[in-house]
């Protein structure tokens, strides 16, 4: 009973480390797309003429915006 008992906790914690791996790699994957979608889209209003300091200042008010909405919410960070 014991050894069934140390096998399932063996087996738990091996499932629990595959999914922290998994939300991980999930993580990184989304952020990656998330630079790959900001730096096209830099490039792009650049491209169009909006001069580099606008296009810098949109992206701040945007993570200013962010910040606060979490601060809103009590997950600050």
């Amino acid at each position: 009973m014991a050894e069934d008992d140390a096998m399932t906790r063996d087996r738990a914690e091996m499932v629990r480390e595959i999914v922290d791996d998994l939300k991980i790699r999930a993580r990184v994957c989304g952020l990656k797309r998330l630079a790959r979608e900001t730096s096209a889209l830099y490039e792009n209003l650049v491209a169009h003429g909006v001069p580099d300091a606008i296009v810098t200042s949109y992206f701040a008010v945007g993570l200013m915006r962010e910040r606060l909405d979490e601060q809103r919410r009590g997950r600050s960070g």
